[in-house]
């Protein structure tokens, strides 16, 4: 059935192809398509397979067909034929995959079934898959597999290899028997793994190095490991493992990935990618998100950011992007030159400049051409891949040929984006925590030869063991070996991912602290179970280490825990250093102990001797240190410094310059290169900078001192040395430009590096000790006294004489030097750098520093109880903040359960201070010993580990306890990464600091602090009296649980009181450099009553509320403008009296730009509501400009109070803001009537309503109405005011409601002040004017002004209609308007009619007519039709009794406007009694004829063109012509294109330099000619 099924399908998709297709398609396509599916292959028992055990033909063909293919065991470790494909006997295709009969040897193909049809057409029932050497069973109609159980027994040099159902090897568990055991025992382990080659199938070694680090695809997974694995049998031929061909991963392969398909030579990195994505494709979980889980994603799968900055703006736009390795450059470095990966990787970090215009800035929008890009790796994956490119491909293909040296170790944190993007300071202190950083080199391809005709190989690493793979060769090699090939891939492997002694920045990797019993003052006898049997130690569970709360009061919070890591060590350690996961101890023999540290899952570590180094020196080895950059170990014995490669130590480097040496210290910093080559400690992201990792090591020898020094891992020659006065004992670096150093323990110098000077360093002369000397401690110096500190010297204390000086370097730029009692802080220039120093009760035998605490080993008996000394014999260890300078932890010995000691008495014991490892979040380690040399000898020395309390624990037990000062020095004083919620934590304890300084009244300093915060602006508000907070007010007692902490009232004072400043009367704390009083800035600490109104403090604190309230209104109102929100619209939204006081205070603490407007709205309202009553208590005066101003104030709060404070003016501006406009003109209203002078009752009003817009017309009308009612001047003013336009129409009908007169006022303003073309305004205003005229109510005189005001608008408007205005006159009246409107519409005769004959007006009449001629020029008739009204009259009554009355304006009419009459119809027109004599003008204008001006006018034009021709004539007679060939007379040569001169008057031409001559010559002649006057 499977098989009917799987050739079905074949069948069906490869009979889809077209003949045409597989034609064209080539050789290739043709083997291509004859590849079918996989067979599914059956271990069922065949009996026509017996045909192999009967027939030597069969059993012959099918050996060549498996070594042709060398498939299987039988032609394991043969390469494949190198011959030409073979054609199917048919269709003649080459086959990729062919089949074989086995009865005849005949090949035919799959995909056209010919196989199938030759077994059919002959009979033959066997034949098989060249390629897997699978066998098809024509009767079976099914696969079986190869028969290599059959052959087993055929002929020996087949090997057996057991077949099965599954593709994996079934587990079976190996039990040994006795005899077994036996000879176990005489044998030595081996590893039980499985190094086999793969063979070459034809130009696959690029897979091959892939491989043969047990890579795999997902489907192949199972069947390639078990292959691999699983020891081959061994036979005659192949003594050894046999190489293992990987035919199925090469066919799934070429399959998903056709760009790899073929014996052509492949890149590997470009199947590594391949293989990836076939892995992660098919593998469980896989997404295309960012979130995949996938086992590619979760194994190679990293982040890198990119940030392009604008060179105007400076904004930066990043962009994060997924990576499964890294590609590096190479093309930009010569053949031949030597480089590191390390400097590949600094420029592939480094700021490049963008072309221009290749970017446009999101921010400023523009092009800018000095735009810069970045790389940065975000997020490092486990297992990093880089890829060097060395194949460069061009006008052709080359490869760079370019040595790379590349480490063991690499530190991938310069290149992180939290590092680039870190300033200098901080990159030092996260150099010191970078061992989550660090990866270990497990595998390094290298490519041989050229582009085209290379070969791969590849090193990688097996339990610790290096082999050398190259195709089925595999040989042992060493690390040396591998980091001196020429790699082209390189794979590291993270050396701590969330185990191991370093904590990563997850805090649940530090064990939690237990609390035990006190330690007692006598050791008892311990049980069994504590003891430990040498020379290996037993681990022992974390104890935390108990404080004596008996003798130095109670300590919440020790933030140390101490455990035994090694008891019973024979041998006298001397120097210590840690790091990662190993320890290592050098003794006063010279050997050097190595100790692994594994952590249990409760939390305790396990300490077990890798190895004994020995024969280093015979002498002590004195100090131990760790270069991180190089990955080497610093040792100082012998007098010299020696280095020591991790992780074999060896070859041992002596420095040959450090003879003579008595300590040394090391330095971590990072070093910007700028563009012009200069350098500098300090990131300007303005600049294109370069960063470099630099590594210092100071030597101090016999008066001298020798600096080294590391620049990316390469050593920078020659050393630098420095003579000196004196012999240093010890040395620290404050920066990385300053040495300090210790002669003795009351001299000490600095070296300053860049000038090689020496000053000396010279402590305060009088320090004043606190008058307290108990160990309760005093608090912090304040939140902002230390920033941050470096990585420091890597320098471990000796442990000899406790008279040895120290210098131990606490921050960046600081250091401490201890002087007997006290320990003094330093900067850089030699000078106190603090106030105040710590104050021990003791001289300390020891100080170390495990940031950010001081500890001390201080003497037994020097510890008091209220003035009682102690008598522990035993040392007191006890651990001071560096940052607040309180005690933090004081306990004694013993620390936890000691292995039982036999000597009676109990021995005492001495104590030597460790200083920590590398790095800062390193444990600190104590050695303990007996006193008596015999019990040093029988008991040995106990090695103690001091591990750092979890960060997190311990500033909650100090928020807990209300020391946020002491909190907040400790959170600063973490790396960014240590904590993911530092951000968070900060503003937390900054806001209860901020609580616990207004508990404590200092104001001021609290609001810095909230100023700096995105409060809810409630919970400060709920801090205030309840005239100013309202129903938000809370007692003092309830202040904390504001900002989710539980409230501790135990004692009749407030907590918060305790949260001090550090100060000359703290206990344990001098003051430095002070003659008397205290230090500047420190306050005593307040007491804390309630607030008066009427004091002082009161206002004080009111004040600081005002400015914290009006800088976060400004904030909240730049969020509302962004989503376009006024505080207008607060009507619009939920009033704050609505939600309840819980609701209020669950508001987030979070930035304005991140609330919702709902939430936005609320914190508006209440901070603008506390301004309001804010004002009002302090400040009442100034309540007016707040109230003008936008605000979202709940007025429900304020207006009670406004009215009640008579404040009139600010309540109706409130109302005013708030768009409560009925609420304002009502209160105007009221105050308005209680006044007695006009305008002082309706000028606030009338104000108030010109401010309003057409939106308020209701409200506007409402209010205009009462103030019309008093004053219509005043109410028509409302109107027409320039701050607002309101609809005309709702205006003028209101308006005429109220009176027509106010309305006829508005509209002559409309049309005269706003030039109103709108016809119906002309239109109502000229009905007003017309009802106004024909009221009876009016007196004559009104009636007299609205007529004329009536005539006057016909006049001068244009744009009303003239037909409507004409049927609303009355017949018989206004006869003047209707003659005007009569003209409007055309008809001008029966205008002038009623001017001449009704209303008997010439004047008009003759006025009407000009003002018509003078609008239409084109009316040349109007005067002849007012003549002919004079002269024929229509009316025949009116003819012959005017004849007389007419004919003299007649007359005036033909006198004045004879040009506009015609001459012939006006003679026609008059009477035949009129005389010449009477219209002489008229005749004598009409007779003049134009014909006489022209005539004149054409003579004189012809007169004047005659004699212009006359003048033309003339110059063109007296022309010359001038030739080539014509000659000067004066100077006989050609006149060619010199200058001429004509003479007059004949007209020679001369060279214009020979006319004087010529002149001259012609007047002579002239007299010759001339006769002679006798």
């Amino acid at each position: 059935m499977s098989r009917s099924m799987s050739t079905s399908s074949s069948d069906s998709s490869h009979d889809s192809e077209s003949p045409r297709k597989r034609e064209a398609s080539g050789i290739d396509d043709a083997m291509e398509l004859d590849e079918p599916p996989v067979p599914e292959v059956h271990v069922m028992p065949c009996e026509h397979l017996k045909a192999l055990e009967t027939s030597p033909n069969i059993l012959l063909n099918y050996q060549k067909a498996l070594k042709w293919s060398g498939a299987g065991a039988y032609g394991r470790g043969l390469r494949r034929r190198k011959m030409q494909a073979p054609s199917c006997g048919t269709c003649e295709t080459p086959l990729r995959r062919p089949a074989l009969c086995l009865d005849c040897r005949f090949i035919g193909c799959w995909s056209k079934r010919h196989i199938q049809a030759h077994l059919n057409q002959h009979n033959h029932s066997l034949c098989a898959d060249m390629l897997s050497g699978a066998i098809f069973c024509r009767p079976c109609d099914d696969f079986r597999p190869s028969y290599f159980q059959d052959l087993q027994s055929l002929g020996p040099s087949v090997p057996k290899v057991k077949e099965t159902k599954s593709k994996r090897q079934e587990f079976h568990p190996w039990r040994p028997s006795e005899m077994e055991n036996l000879e176990l025992k005489k044998t030595a382990l081996i590893p039980c793994d499985v190094r086999r080659g793969f063979l070459n199938l034809g130009s696959t070694c690029y897979m091959s190095v892939l491989c043969g680090r047990t890579y795999c695809m997902c489907c192949e997974l199972d069947q390639m490991f078990s292959s691999v694995f699983t020891p081959s049998i061994a036979s005659p031929d192949l003594p050894t493992a046999a190489a293992f061909g990987p035919l199925s991963l090469l066919r799934t392969t070429w399959e998903s990935t056709t760009d790899i398909a073929g014996y052509a030579q492949q890149d590997a990195h470009e199947f590594f990618i391949a293989v990836l994505n076939q892995l992660h494709s098919c593998s469980v979980g896989s997404s295309n998100g960012a979130a995949c889980t996938c086992v590619v994603h979760q194994v190679f799968a990293g982040q890198l950011q990119s940030e392009v900055k604008c060179g105007k703006c400076g904004h930066v736009n990043p962009t994060t992007d997924p990576m499964l390795d890294i590609s590096l450059e190479l093309k930009d470095i010569q053949n031949g030159q030597k480089t590191t990966l390390a400097s590949c990787l600094r420029r592939f970090t480094e700021q490049e400049k963008l072309p221009p215009k290749a970017y446009v800035c999101s921010n400023c929008q523009n092009s800018t051409s000095e735009a810069t890009k970045q790389l940065s790796i975000k997020k490092l994956p486990p297992v990093l891949c880089i890829q060097l490119k060395r194949f460069e491909h061009k006008s052709s293909a080359t490869k760079i040929d370019i040595p790379v040296q590349f480490p063991g170790i690499l530190n991938m944190s310069p290149y992180t984006t939290a590092t680039i993007g870190m300033q200098r300071d901080e990159i030092r202190s996260r150099l010191d925590s970078t061992a989550i950083s660090e990866y270990e080199l497990f595998a390094v391809i290298n490519h041989e030869g050229q582009l085209n005709t290379g070969h791969y190989t590849n090193f990688a690493k097996s339990q610790s063991e290096w082999y050398r793979f190259d195709d089925e060769k595999v040989t042992h090699a060493t690390l040396r070996e591998c980091l001196n090939s020429v790699p082209y891939m390189c794979f590291y492997v993270k050396r701590q991912l969330e185990y191991g002694i370093t904590p990563a920045p997850s805090t649940a990797l530090i064990p939690v602290p237990i609390p035990l019993p006190l330690a007692p003052s006598r050791m008892e006898p311990a049980t069994a179970g504590g003891s430990t049997v040498t020379p290996l130690p037993v681990p022992v569970a974390p104890i935390p280490a108990p404080t004596d709360s008996q003798h130095f009061g109670e300590q919440p919070m020790p933030p140390f825990t101490c455990q035994i890591l090694v008891e019973g060590i024979k041998e006298r350690v001397e120097s210590i250093i840690s790091h990662g996961d190993r320890v290592f101890l050098g003794t006063n023999t010279g050997n050097l102990l190595i100790y692994s540290l594994d952590k249990a899952q409760d939390g305790s570590f396990h300490a077990t001797l890798e190895e004994v180094k020995g024969g280093l020196t015979r002498r002590s080895i004195e100090q131990l240190g760790f270069i991180k950059d190089t990955y080497t170990l610093i040792s100082l014995y012998d007098g010299a410094v020696n280095l020591h490669p991790l992780p074999a130590l060896t070859p041992t480097q002596t420095l040959l310059e450090t003879r003579g040496a008595l300590c040394f210290a090391l330095d971590t910093s990072v070093i910007y290169t700028n563009e012009d080559g200069t350098t500098t400690t300090v990131k300007d992201p303005t600049l294109k900078q370069v960063p470099a990792v630099v590594t210092l090591l100071a030597v101090g020898c016999k008066r001298r001192i020798v600096i080294y020094s590391w620049k990316d891992g390469e050593i920078q020659n020659p050393p630098q040395e420095v003579n000196l006065p004196h012999s240093p004992r010890a040395i620290a670096f404050p920066t990385s430009k300053v040495v300090a150093m210790a002669y003795t323990q009351t001299d000490h110098a600095l070296l300053y590096l860049d000038t090689r000077s020496v000053a000396e360093v010279v402590l305060p002369n009088t320090l004043h000790p606190s008058s307290s000397t108990g160990l309760t401690g005093a608090m912090g110096m304040g939140m902002n006294a230390i920033s941050g500190f470096g990585l420091g010297g890597y320098m471990t204390l000796g442990l000899g004489a406790k008279s040895k000086p120290s210098i131990i370097k606490t921050a960046e730029g600081e250091f401490v030097i201890p002087k007997e009692t006290s320990t003094v802080f330093l900067g850089a220039d030699g000078k106190p750098s603090r106030k105040l120093a710590i104050e021990w009760p003791a001289t300390p035998e020891e100080t170390a520093l495990a940031k950010p605490y001081l500890l001390s080993i201080l003497p037994g008996t020097a510890t008091q109880t209220g003035g009682v000394p102690n008598q522990t014999p035993n040392p007191v260890l006890q651990a001071r903040s560096s940052l607040t300078l309180s005690v933090a932890q004081t306990i004694s010995y013993p620390f936890g359960v000691l292995r039982p000691s036999r000597a009676v008495p109990p021995p005492q014991y001495s104590l030597r201070l460790l200083s920590p490892s590398s790095t800062s979040t390193a444990p600190l380690f104590l050695i303990s010993a007996p006193n008596d040399r015999t019990n040093l000898a029988t008991e040995g020395s106990t090695l103690w580990m001091f591990n750092i309390q979890p960060w997190s624990t311990q500033i909650d037990e100090l928020v807990a306890d209300c020391k946020y000062s002491d909190a907040f020095a400790l959170l600063e004083s973490l790396e960014d990464g240590i904590l993911p919620d530092k951000i968070k934590r900060r503003a937390h304890i900054q806001a209860l600091h901020g609580v616990a300084l207004i508990a404590q009244k200092h104001f001021e300093a609290a609001f810095e602090i909230f100023l700096n915060l995105d409060l809810n602006p409630a919970k400060i508000i709920a801090m205030y009296p309840v005239e100013i907070s309202g129903r938000l007010s809370k007692p003092e007692s309830s202040w904390i649980e504001l900002f989710g902490e539980k409230s501790q009232n135990n004692s009749g004072t407030s907590p918060l009181l305790e949260d001090t400043e550090p100060g000359a009367g703290s206990a344990n704390v001098a003051v430095v450099g002070e003659e008397s009083g205290a230090p500047e800035g420190v306050t005593p600490e307040p007491s804390g009553p309630k607030l008066n109104s009427k004091s002082k403090e009161y206002r004080d604190a009111v004040d600081r509320l005002l400015e914290y309230l009006t800088q976060r209104r400004q904030k909240i109102k730049l969020a509302l403008s962004a989503i376009n929100i006024m505080s207008s619209d607060a009507a619009k939204t939920t009033r704050l009296s609505e939600a309840s006081v819980d609701e209020i205070m669950i508001l987030p603490d979070a930035p304005p730009t991140a609330l919702t407007p709902e939430q936005l709205f609320k914190f508006a309202q209440i901070v603008d509501t506390a301004l309001f009553k804010s004002y009002l208590a302090v400040k009442p005066g100034l309540i007016g400009p707040l109230c003008r101003l936008d605000n979202w104030c709940e007025v429900s709060e304020v207006q009670n109070e406004l009215r009640a404070r008579g404040k009139f003016t600010e309540l109706k501006f409130l109302y005013q803001g708030k768009r409560m406009h009925s609420e304002a003109l009502a209160l105007l209203k009221d105050l308005g009537e209680k006044e007695t002078d006009l305008d002082e009752q309706l000028d606030p009003t009338v104000a108030y309503l010109q401010n309003l817009g057409s939106e308020y017309l209701p409200i506007i009308f409402e209010g205009a109405e009462w103030v019309l009612k008093r004053d219509k001047n005043k109410g028509f003013h409302i109107f027409t005011s320039e701050e607002h336009v309101l609809p005309k129409n709702e205006v003028a009908d209101f308006l005429q409601k109220i009176d027509p007169m106010v309305s006829i006022r508005f509209l002559e303003f409309l049309i005269d002040e706003k030039k109103e073309t709108d016809s119906s305004f002309h239109d109502r205003l000229g009905d007003l004017y017309l009802r106004t005229a024909l009221s009876g109510d009016l007196p004559s005189d009104a009636k007299t002004t609205a007529n004329n005001k009536f005539i006057s608008f016909l006049v001068t408007s244009k744009y009303y209609h003239p037909d409507h205005l004409l049927a609303s006159l009355p017949h018989d009246d206004m006869l003047e308007a209707r003659a005007i409107l009569l003209g409007r519409l055309g008809d001008h005769k029966a205008a002038l009619s009623i001017y001449v004959y009704d209303l008997q007006n010439f004047v008009k009449a003759e006025e009407y007519c000009k003002q018509l001629h003078f609008t239409n020029p084109n009316e040349q008739g109007v005067y002849m039709m007012l003549l002919r009204l004079y002269l024929l009259p229509e009316d025949p009554k009116r003819s012959r009794s005017s004849q007389n009355q007419y004919l003299q304006p007649a007359l005036d009419l033909i006198s004045k406007h004879s040009p506009r009459l015609d001459a012939v119809e006006t003679l026609q027109l008059l009477p035949p009694l009129v005389t010449a004599s009477s219209v002489q003008e008229y005749l004598c204008e009409a007779l003049r004829t134009p014909r006489i001006h022209v005539r004149f006018e054409r003579e004189l034009w012809k007169a004047r063109s005659e004699q212009v021709s006359q003048i033309l004539m003339t110059y063109e007679s007296k022309r010359v012509k001038i030739a080539d060939s014509r000659l000067c007379p004066q100077c006989h040569k050609r006149l060619d294109r010199a200058a001429i001169a004509v003479h007059a008057p004949r007209g020679e031409v001369t060279h214009y330099h020979c006319r004087e001559a010529f002149s001259a010559k012609l007047k002579g002649k002239e007299r010759i000619l001339q006769p002679t006057v006798l």
